[in-house]
């Protein structure tokens, strides 16, 4: 059966942390939207500029550092099986559910994602006036337009797309994730996605230097829920991504901690058999079973 006739209107997603894994997906006490489908691809900057992926953005339900791109002006490229990655930073693009992208509350993507909720409520009111095309595409219409920019929450969401820097004491944003539309080259489907992006100003060029920042504002990590929020970005090797010279993720520091070694068998082996098992698989040649 097609994608089309077992499938929703799909909308695609960047992974380029966590949910790289299935252990990141599948996160007790956590819903996220789940996948139709699920692919490698690259990620690049708009400008010209190289793009980094680090820790930097801050957790504060989690007490950890969580991975954040060095500029909301990206360009995502799927990649189809035997294409060379090529420069970038390598991720997962989700396609999920256009219901659960459009809605808020558990198990929505904003929800999952953290997304500020006045925000998205503003721009999902506003779908039917905006050009046609996907929520994606929609979404990067929305934040080109001038549409409710007496709305302070919008304003100060286009000015960071826009590479506006520091967060003021004002911030209706504040130092968590806000959507960023994307250009996106697949071959098939809208061509736009969404990246969660951090305005958040931190940056590290390790993980362990990010641990030993001890940044009075934000508190001291929790090292055992870090190990786990590292693993599940370091599985990603188990689904085809690679870590290149564009990355500060993985640590060779940080592996040697005992929070690291309490964890890693018991997290490589539970990756290893969602993999082996044909519900789930890789996660850049995923397709959901059909019911």
């Amino acid at each position: 059966m097609s994608e089309e006739g077992r499938a929703p209107a799909l909308e695609p997603i960047v992974a380029h942390g966590s949910r790289m894994s299935w252990a990141g997906i599948m996160r007790p006490g956590d819903e996220f939207s789940p996948a139709y489908r699920s692919r490698l691809a690259v990620l690049t900057a708009n400008s010209g500029m190289r793009l980094g992926r680090y820790y930097g953005a801050w957790s504060s339900r989690y007490r950890r550092f969580t991975t954040n791109l060095s500029t909301p002006q990206i360009f995502a490229r799927a990649l189809k099986p035997g294409d060379r990655p090529g420069e970038g930073v390598q991720c997962i693009l989700h396609w999920v559910s256009r219901e659960d992208m459009i809605r808020i509350g558990s198990g929505s993507v904003s929800h999952g994602d953290g997304w500020p909720e006045d925000l998205w409520k503003i721009f999902t009111s506003e779908l039917e006036n905006l050009p046609p095309g996907s929520v994606c595409e929609k979404l990067r219409s929305f934040a080109d337009s001038r549409m409710r920019e007496d709305e302070p929450i919008v304003a100060e969401w286009r000015a960071l797309l826009q590479g506006a820097s520091g967060i003021g004491g004002a911030s209706l944003v504040g130092r968590g994730w806000i959507p960023v539309p994307a250009k996106l080259d697949a071959q098939q489907g809208p061509r736009a996605c969404v990246v969660s992006w951090s305005p958040s100003g931190l940056s590290f060029r390790s993980l362990q230097e990010a641990l030993d920042s001890n940044d009075p504002e934000l508190g001291r990590p929790d090292l055992r829920s870090q190990a786990k929020y590292y693993l599940e970005c370091m599985l990603a090797k188990l689904h085809g991504v690679a870590f290149g010279r564009e990355d500060a993720i993985e640590d060779a520091n940080f592996e040697k901690s005992p929070a690291f070694a309490d964890l890693v068998g018991r997290y490589m082996a539970n990756e290893r058999d969602l993999i082996s098992n044909p519900e789930f698989g890789r996660l850049d040649r995923y397709d959901r079973p059909p019911a």
